[in-house]
């Protein structure tokens, strides 16, 4: 059951992390979250700023949920690399993104989660495909670039 709200961070999933995973006891849990917690802390307006989740806070977020979806739960963990569909190399974003990433994969690997590198295998083709091809704001994909993200999943799962 898909439990994500769209423009959640994680500070927002850790709230309802009790009723929204370890009260349904899950069999497998499966995350992507990340690019709610970085984008925030390069909007022009303040209000939005405030609202960033610096990567330490995010990595503790994470640690935390994993911790006690382990603790309460048999669940297996599939964790997804958060993904900004950019080729622009001065984007800042881009420069914030490695840290999360490096987050995602040592947790995957702390907690024997399956990783599904979705952005490693996004920076693989982008040469191919213009980023405007995959979302109208690089985040928000396309349903084709859904598509290709469930196959992401599907070949690192299956």
């Amino acid at each position: 059951e898909n439990r994500g709200i769209s423009g959640d961070t994680t500070r927002n999933l850790k709230c309802r992390w009790q009723q929204d995973c370890i009260d349904l006891k899950p069999n497998i849990v499966s995350i992507m979250i990340g690019i709610n917690d970085i984008w925030r802390q390069f909007a022009p307006e303040p209000q939005i700023r405030k609202m960033a989740v610096p990567v330490e806070e995010y990595k503790q977020n994470l640690r935390w949920m994993l911790a006690e979806a382990k603790e309460k739960t048999s669940c297996r963990f599939i964790l997804m690399e958060p993904f900004y569909f950019c080729d622009d190399p001065d984007d800042p974003l881009q420069y914030a993104l490695p840290e999360f990433l490096n987050v995602i994969q040592k947790l995957a690997d702390d907690f024997d989660a399956i990783l599904v590198p979705t952005e490693q295998n996004y920076k693989a083709i982008k040469e191919n495909i213009p980023e405007t091809r995959w979302a109208y704001d690089r985040v928000h994909p396309y349903e084709w670039a859904h598509c290709w993200i469930a196959k992401q999943w599907h070949k690192s799962v299956l």
